[in-house]
């Protein structure tokens, strides 16, 4: 018999992870898939499950998934665990230290930073960064509020999809984008995220083309 791996075991990134990408496939028998177009989310968590990672073809994109019996579910729903799809989903209950990771792995996973137009007074269009956070509309309200209280952000007005279930999380402020990604940064972290944030960072604006 298979030894059941608590929750609790894992850093907060990697539970970061988990909340961001696993799904639970069998109650009965503590299954859970998780599922990733980047390939070193399923690698942390391997680490823990000890299941080989494979791949399957996505409308003509490769997915990587990882399965695992070995979860101790009950230890998953004492976090206040509720599937993906949820009409209701929140962040899990952490020590407030702890949500520094978890946000890092959520946000490097379910979030876009990108150039929006913007026009000067004159009428003249260029282009500046925007960060988009995605999620259950709980969970983004939370995230709004940590990020908030521990990066100086201001308490954004967040949009609904027409699903009326999955919302987004906006900023347009390269200050606070840059006050987020300051303090969300440390070890451990996907450098192929980072390479792309750190590149924009220092490019926030550019000429409208």
């Amino acid at each position: 018999m298979s030894i059941k791996i608590s929750i609790q075991q894992l850093l907060p990134y990697d539970i970061g992870i988990l909340w961001a990408i696993g799904s639970i496939t069998d109650i009965n028998q503590n299954r859970m898939s998780f599922r990733c177009k980047d390939k070193y989310f399923l690698e942390r968590l391997s680490l823990y499950f000890n299941n080989k990672i494979y791949t399957q073809q996505i409308k003509n994109h490769t997915q990587y998934v990882l399965k695992t019996s070995n979860v101790d579910l009950q230890s998953l729903y004492s976090m206040s665990w509720t599937e993906r799809n949820s009409d209701v989903r929140d962040i899990p209950i952490l020590n407030n230290n702890d949500y520094r990771d978890f946000l890092r792995s959520y946000i490097e996973i379910h979030s876009t930073l990108d150039y929006a137009t913007r026009y000067k007074n004159d009428g003249s269009k260029y282009k500046s960064l925007r960060l988009r956070i995605y999620g259950n509309y709980q969970l983004i309200t939370s995230i709004n509020k940590l990020l908030n209280k521990n990066a100086n952000t201001n308490i954004k007005s967040i949009q609904m999809l027409k699903n009326n279930k999955t919302s987004i999380l906006y900023y347009s402020s390269i200050s606070e984008i840059q006050n987020i990604y300051t303090y969300i940064f440390d070890a451990p972290y996907y450098d192929k995220y980072w390479n792309n944030i750190n590149y924009k960072l220092q490019n926030p604006t550019k000429e409208y083309e």
